[in-house]
C-alpha cells in the first residue's frame, strides 16, 4: 500500500506542442496515409493558397482561424 507523504503543488500553465515545421507535418501525413510522395507538396499548398494555415519565416505553420473552425466543424461531425 502507497501511503504519501508529502504533496507539493507547482504554479504554471500548460503550453501548446511546438508549431510542425514542413518536414515534422510531410512525416505526419506519411505516417497517416495521407496522399503520396508526388501529392504531399501539392495537400501543404492547398493548405496554405486557402488559407488553412500561414508558414512563418521559421517555416513553422500556423492554424488560421479559418483553418481552426474546419477543424472544429470536422470534429463536431464525429
Amino acid at each position: 500500500m502507497f501511503v504519501p507523504t508529502t504533496l507539493t503543488l507547482d504554479s504554471g500553465v500548460t503550453r501548446p506542442p511546438p508549431l510542425l515545421s514542413e518536414a515534422d507535418l510531410l512525416s505526419c501525413m506519411d505516417k497517416e496515409g495521407i496522399g503520396t510522395d508526388a501529392t504531399m507538396h501539392d495537400h501543404i499548398k492547398k493548405l496554405l493558397d486557402r488559407c488553412y494555415a500561414t508558414k512563418d519565416a521559421n517555416t513553422r505553420f500556423s492554424p488560421t482561424n479559418l483553418g481552426e473552425a474546419l477543424v472544429m466543424g470536422y470534429d463536431d461531425m464525429g
